[in-house]
């Protein structure tokens, strides 16, 4: 009957909403400064992006590996833009591509890629911003402090790693390997943190 396929559905799709929140590591971190407003990086059309702009919003900080299939850029960037326009006045997107270590970028080309990255920011909320290094002595600012505030050694590039941090900046989410659809969870997390705190 269509009353135990919609009870079967629903088991599978609890079942495997479980397992992707297994998968991913959460971090949850107390910040003790307001370092983070006083951050600055390039964007990827080359201007200076000062990170006070977001005092006052959730933000999230989050990685893009440049593979360089445009499929994959279009992909990400429709569902960072879907979660913007879920919550449009409560959250900015800053997103880093870095390049992945087990690449050979001689032989790639990535104009499409980052045509698609380019051409999908959303104003003054999503935000695509140059190359970042994550790790290494050459480590971006931004992520020598998300590093250090969450007690991080390394951002492995296997995977997205998304930074939360709280509207008035006390507070930080880390979620590494986080499918997409769960993203909102953290987000709504810090804004219903932010309103207890009023």
């Amino acid at each position: 009957t269509n009353e135990k396929v919609r009870e079967t559905c629903m088991k599978t799709c609890e079942k495997w909403k479980k397992k992707q929140q297994e998968k991913h590591n959460i971090i949850n971190v107390r910040i003790e400064d307001d370092e983070f407003y006083n951050l600055s990086a390039k964007t990827f059309q080359g201007k200076t992006l000062s990170f006070d702009r977001f005092e006052g919003y959730v933000t999230v900080v989050c990685n893009i590996a440049k593979n360089c299939h445009s499929n994959d850029a279009e992909y990400v960037m429709s569902k960072l833009q879907s979660l913007i326009k879920i919550m449009p006045y409560s959250l900015n997107i800053i997103l880093f591509p870095f390049k992945h270590d087990q690449l050979d970028y001689t032989t790639l080309d990535c104009t499409n890629f980052d045509k698609s990255l380019s051409n999908s920011s959303l104003g003054d909320k999503l935000f695509v911003m140059e190359e970042a290094i994550m790790n290494g002595k050459d480590t971006h600012p931004v992520y020598k402090y998300l590093k250090s505030t969450a007690s991080m050694d390394t951002i492995l590039d296997e995977f997205a790693t998304f930074f939360f941090i709280s509207a008035d900046s006390d507070r930080m989410i880390v979620s590494q390997g986080a499918a997409y659809h769960l993203l909102k969870d953290q987000v709504i997390a810090l804004t219903k943190h932010n309103y207890e705190e009023l």
